[in-house]
């Protein structure tokens, strides 16, 4: 009975959190503070994070710090490649 209680209860007070039908259309739907809505969705993610839509959530560092990382790799080769080039010339 006590579950019944309990199911009855998360069934009443679930569609108001997520929003209608369950699906997260604002960021005031979030629970927490400092989440925002992944629309469409029914769930949130913190701030700083964005929305993959398969329910979970990735850092913008994720994405940011490879590109960053090839960039600077890039540069490395390119000047390496260069250097070789100008002292092969003046042997």
């Amino acid at each position: 009975m006590n579950s019944f209680v309990l199911i009855s209860f998360l069934a009443s007070i679930l569609p108001a959190a997520l929003g209608q039908f369950g699906v997260c259309t604002d960021d005031s739907e979030c629970l927490l503070a400092g989440y925002h809505c992944c629309k469409g969705t029914i769930y949130c993610c913190e701030n700083g994070y964005m929305c993959t839509g398969t329910g979970t959530c990735i850092s913008y560092g994720v994405i940011i710090g490879p590109v960053v990382g090839f960039v600077v790799l890039a540069i490395g080769v390119a000047f390496f490649i260069y250097r070789r080039r100008c002292r092969n010339r003046n042997v």
